[in-house]
C-alpha cells in the first residue's frame, strides 16, 4: 500500500492549512478544568515586612560590631596604599557578612512560610 494513498485526517487538515482543528470541545474542557490564573506581581505586604525587618536586623548587628568611623577610614586608606587590612576591620566585615547572610536565609524561610498559607 502506498503511503500517499492513505492520508490521515490530521495530514489532510494540515495540508489544507486549516487554522483550527476541531477536537470536539476537548481544549475548552481542559481550559475550564485549570485553576484560575493569579498574576505573580501581586504586592504582598508580609514579604516586604519580613525582608525589611531582616535587613534592618542585619544592619543593626553590623553597625554594633563596627569600629569607629576614623578607624574604618584609616583602614580603607591603608588598603588603597596596598597595605593589609586591619584585623578589627576584617573581623567586622566578616561579622557583617555573616549577619547579612543569616538575615537573608531567615527572611527567605519566613517569606516562604508566610506564602504557604
Amino acid at each position: 500500500m502506498n503511503p500517499e494513498d492513505k492520508k490521515d485526517w490530521l495530514d489532510i487538515c494540515l495540508a489544507e492549512n486549516t487554522h483550527y482543528i476541531s477536537d470536539g470541545g476537548f481544549s475548552a474542557n481542559v481550559m475550564k478544568a485549570l485553576p484560575p490564573f493569579l498574576p505573580d506581581n501581586i504586592w504582598d505586604w508580609r514579604r516586604f515586612a519580613v525582608l525589611s525587618g531582616m535587613t534592618g536586623l542585619a544592619l543593626v548587628a553590623t553597625l554594633s560590631h563596627m569600629p569607629d568611623p576614623e578607624v574604618i577610614l584609616a583602614q580603607v586608606t591603608m588598603a588603597f596604599k596596598l597595605q593589609s587590612l586591619g584585623t578589627q576591620l576584617l573581623t567586622s566585615l566578616i561579622v557583617g557578612g555573616a549577619a547579612f547572610g543569616a538575615s537573608a536565609i531567615i527572611g527567605t524561610g519566613l517569606t516562604a512560610f508566610l506564602q504557604a498559607d
